[in-house]
């Protein structure tokens, strides 16, 4: 981001403008002198240490596939975003660390911490939205995926009858994955069970990422 790019904004809203100038005991203004940290970095600035940041409710547009038509498109999700004053900045090397050895704010460092939170926030959102993370119990923990499902939970959700506990001929409390997700797809509007059970072991790489950026998150802090 460009420090022209830093300062430009392709939408105003106007509640979260008088959230920050509510928030604010200076005078600085929203959309001239109060930015995310990404933005301060791009312009040169870096947030003091122990800076309070100001928390805003923003609209992601984050590019998906349609699972209906494989085609590209752009869903809309709630997210956040944190944003500081002119006050609570200052410019690259203006005040020497006190701790000699220690470096200035790495800007690589710093970007590639956004673009990981930002990641987390948009596969949270998804994974909030979608209608199969009660199926996630049913993938195999060692496979990593659904292989048999049992009768029992099947049972419980209304899946199949309650004294339903073998199919034909296999005496095992498990039914296989495509029987037991045939009613379950349609009554989630996927076209198969074999849509459905992609869609809930995608949804559970998404929740493995989220975990792996969390744990990333926090050993960069």
């Amino acid at each position: 981001m460009t420090r022209e790019a830093a300062q430009q904004f392709e939408r105003f809203s106007v509640s979260n403008a008088a959230h920050v100038k509510a928030a604010l005991s200076c005078a600085c203004n929203p959309y001239e002198d109060v930015y995310t940290m990404r933005r301060w970095n791009a312009q040169g600035f870096s947030v003091r240490k122990g800076s309070k940041a100001i928390m805003l409710p923003i609209i992601k547009h984050v590019p998906a596939t349609d699972r209906q038509t494989e085609e590209a498109t752009v869903i809309k999700l709630m997210g956040r975003a944190w944003v500081f004053c002119r006050c609570q900045v200052a410019p690259y090397g203006t005040r020497p660390p006190r701790n000699p050895a220690a470096a200035a704010p790495d800007p690589a460092q710093q970007q590639r911490r956004y673009e990981l939170e930002e990641e987390r926030d948009a596969l949270q959102g998804l994974l909030a939205a979608d209608n199969v993370r009660d199926l996630t119990r049913f993938i195999n923990p060692r496979e990593g995926e659904i292989t048999r499902i049992n009768a029992g939970a099947l049972a419980h959700m209304g899946a199949i009858p309650a004294n339903t506990s073998t199919y034909g001929k296999d005496t095992r409390p498990n039914v296989p994955w495509a029987y037991a997700l045939d009613g379950i797809a349609t009554e989630r509007g996927f076209g198969s069970a074999e849509e459905l059970k992609a869609a809930i072991e995608d949804h559970r790489r998404m929740q493995q990422r989220v975990t792996e950026i969390t744990r990333q998150l926090g050993a960069a802090a």
